[in-house]
């Protein structure tokens, strides 16, 4: 049986009951003096302030039992989710761990720099400066060889090597930088599919000089390179001193000897040629002297070397000059007072500087190892175990290259060694200074080279020129104020000169080189005329260009005669003329230079060549076919006017009017200067005026035939000098 429900009396002692014990767990609670926490109950929102030892679930009522395991679990969850945080934090701290260890080095120069700040502070900007300077100096004393690829590289250079090109040559003495050359260009020329010849030059100046010249040819057998030796015969060579040989490395002298590919040429004996014609045209030259060792030989071995390339139908010849060959000879050019084409020094790439031969024109010189130290060569032959040998007359004080080679070299030594005051002398500071005058040389020269063209008119088979100088009119423009600062601030009115940009006579440094170009040309010298001798030229012609065409007087230099304008109107009032200089008396007497044919030549129609008086190669072919005529022997001299006056008595129309104009062009003290080819008959001794090849004059065209070149026909070259 059910029972009945509650009354509400029941209901209220039920209420009152549970109201007891709250108040009893409040006061059992809360009577304990220990640290409390503060619950909620979700429902009813009634605050409880328990102690931590109460919260124990069998001590609170169910309701809230209940609430407090939800917060626990809430609190497990929030732990779970905090440790997954930690977690992601720990891999990130990784991944940072590996960006710092690639910041490291960064880090690492940073604290660097601020250490060298901190040695700045501390130090001087002296001692800074000599510790730069020490590293410096033990980078430079850090010799490395030339490798393949750097040559290669310096090989691009080269500005006129072209590239289809089938053969080359290569001048050899055996010294560690031709040799080092070799060595470098024999693997470039077969990378390239070029064929490689050497030449080595025996000076028989010393009498060790045969076996370095066997020598060599057995060295660059073994490099498979092609190899000739040529000799240069001297004239009653003195008893000279014997001189030790200094090998490093060499091969065995005893084994060195002539292999079948090499062969042996010769100057031409002395006694098959009349003294005074092969002393005058011939490379086999008097015994030089001291002074006159270095020209000599130098002019005979570019003679031997132009004609074994042109032998072997090479046009690109290879020597191996080094920085320190550049520095040397920069420094001898300011001791002369050369001006900025001398102090420019060599060039990696140009023609032929000494032509003697008919077959040295066009033949150009490369110099790739001009910006190479000489170390850098010893320990390329050293690392590639190539022999080379030292001459101990590049060490005599009797010559001047010499003393200052090795004076440049001491004072260098001393400045890697750590003593800056041998710094301004010093191999790298003194080839900075050639680079920079090379840039002046190079923009000077496309003046040169653009003014030329306009002013100068060549005349190749005379050997003159003439140059347009504008007279010496300058323009007035508008008048401009210009203020005075003498008397008074007022603006005055004052005309104004401008120079004529037509002038090339006014600008001086312009004008300087035109001169000094176009009198090399008519010379055909070898080198450029010293700067003192043109600036008294240009002042000269300065001098003579205000006074009146009347009163001009010539003026010479370097054997060519400037001839100021013979007319006071005309197209020519402005025009100077450059002729050679009238010959003296004994050039006169001696000028004539034999040439004699074999039977065995008269008649096959061989041709023969001369080089007349520096300037002309003469050739003559001789065609004769009669065997009647007893023989002829040709004589080339100059034109006398004796000779002219007889070819103008001739009635040849043409003859007439080509002489003419010669003398119209050319100033009478000036017209002997070319050359004529004149026969004298075996039988009879007669001699006859055959030919005037620059006149394109011919009398007996059966007989012979003739031709002339100018030695500087292609001007505006890039022939290297001492210009200023």
């Amino acid at each position: 049986m059910d029972e009945p429900p509650p009354t509400s009396k029941n209901s209220n002692n039920m209420v009152s009951s549970q109201q007891q014990q709250s108040k009893y767990i409040k006061e059992e609670l809360f009577s304990q003096p220990k640290e409390s926490v503060i619950i909620g109950h979700r429902i009813s929102g009634k605050i409880w302030k328990l102690p931590k030892l109460a919260t124990r679930r069998s001590q609170l009522p169910r309701s809230l039992s209940k609430t407090w395991a939800q917060r626990l679990k809430e609190r497990q969850e929030r732990d779970a989710v905090k440790a997954l945080e930690n977690e992601l934090k720990t891999e990130k701290e990784a991944k940072k761990q590996k960006t710092r260890e690639a910041l490291s080095q960064r880090r690492k120069a940073a604290e660097e720099r601020e250490r060298l700040e901190k040695l700045a502070a501390l130090y001087s900007a002296k001692k800074m400066k000599r510790l730069r300077k020490k590293q410096e100096m033990i980078s430079l004393k850090n010799v490395q060889p030339i490798s393949s690829h750097e040559f290669s590289r310096i090989m691009t250079t080269l500005k006129t090597f072209p590239t289809n090109i089938k053969r080359v040559g290569l001048a050899v003495s055996g010294g560690v930088d031709s040799m080092a050359l070799s060595y470098l260009l024999q693997d470039w020329t077969k990378h390239n599919g070029i064929k490689l010849h050497a030449f080595t030059i025996d000076h028989q100046l010393r009498e060790e000089s045969a076996e370095e010249a066997r020598s060599v040819a057995e060295t660059m057998k073994n490099l498979g390179i092609p190899h000739e030796i040529m000799r240069i015969n001297w004239l009653n060579p003195p008893t000279r001193p014997t001189m030790s040989l200094n090998k490093n490395p060499s091969p065995d002298s005893s084994s060195a000897i002539q292999t079948s590919h090499d062969s042996m040429i010769n100057e031409p004996p002395i006694d098959s040629q009349p003294k005074k014609y092969y002393n005058r045209h011939s490379n086999a030259l008097p015994y030089p002297t001291i002074s006159q060792l270095e020209t000599r030989a130098r002019q005979s071995r570019y003679t031997l070397l132009s004609k074994a390339c042109a032998k072997h139908g090479i046009r690109h010849l290879f020597l191996a000059h080094h920085l320190n060959d550049q520095v040397t000879t920069m420094v001898m050019r300011l001791a002369r007072g050369s001006g900025v084409e001398g102090l420019a020094g060599m060039d990696m790439d140009v023609q032929l500087p000494i032509v003697k031969t008919i077959d040295g024109l066009g033949l150009r010189i490369l110099r790739p190892l001009l910006n190479v130290t000489k170390e850098r060569l010893i320990e390329t032959c050293a690392t590639s175990n190539i022999p080379y040998f030292e001459d101990k007359t590049n060490k005599s004080s009797s010559h001047k290259r010499n003393v200052v080679r090795e004076d440049l070299k001491a004072l260098d030594d001393k400045y890697l060694q750590g003593d800056e005051r041998f710094k301004p002398l010093s191999t790298m500071a003194l080839a900075s200074f050639v680079e920079h005058m090379k840039d002046h040389k190079a923009y000077l020269n496309k003046k040169v080279n653009s003014v030329i063209p306009e002013i100068a008119q060549l005349s190749i088979g005379y050997g003159a020129c003439a140059i347009d100088i504008p007279p010496k009119v300058p323009i007035k423009l508008k008048p401009v104020p210009v203020l005075r600062y003498i008397d008074s601030f007022e603006p005055a009115i004052q005309p104004v000169i401008k120079k004529s940009p037509l002038n090339w006579l006014d600008h001086r440094y312009i004008a300087v080189r035109v001169l000094s170009r176009l009198i090399q040309w008519t010379s055909c010298a070898d080198n450029a005329p010293r700067l003192e001798s043109i600036l008294l030229i240009y002042k000269h012609i300065l001098k003579q260009h205000k006074i009146q065409p009347e009163e001009r007087s010539a003026i010479t230099a370097l054997n060519v005669i400037i001839h100021p304008p013979r007319k006071s109107s005309g197209p020519t009032i402005n025009q100077w003329l450059l002729c050679r200089q009238p010959y003296t008396t004994a050039f006169r007497r001696n000028d004539l230079d034999l040439i004699e044919f074999d039977d065995d030549e008269k008649y096959g129609g061989r041709e023969k060549v001369v080089f007349w008086d520096t300037r002309f190669f003469v050739g003559i072919r001789y065609s004769s076919t009669s065997t009647q005529d007893g023989g002829w022997k040709f004589l080339v001299k100059r034109l006398s006017q004796e000779d002219l006056a007889s070819l103008r008595s001739k009635k040849d129309f043409r003859m007439k009017k080509s002489i003419n104009q010669f003398m119209q062009d050319i100033p009478g003290q000036s017209r002997d200067t070319i050359p004529a080819i004149f026969g004298k008959n075996r039988v009879t001794n007669n001699e006859y005026l055959f030919s005037v090849p620059s006149l394109g004059i011919n009398l007996f065209p059966d007989i012979l035939t003739s031709w002339v070149r100018f030695r500087n026909e292609s001007f505006l070259g890039d022939k290297e000098g001492e210009e200023p």
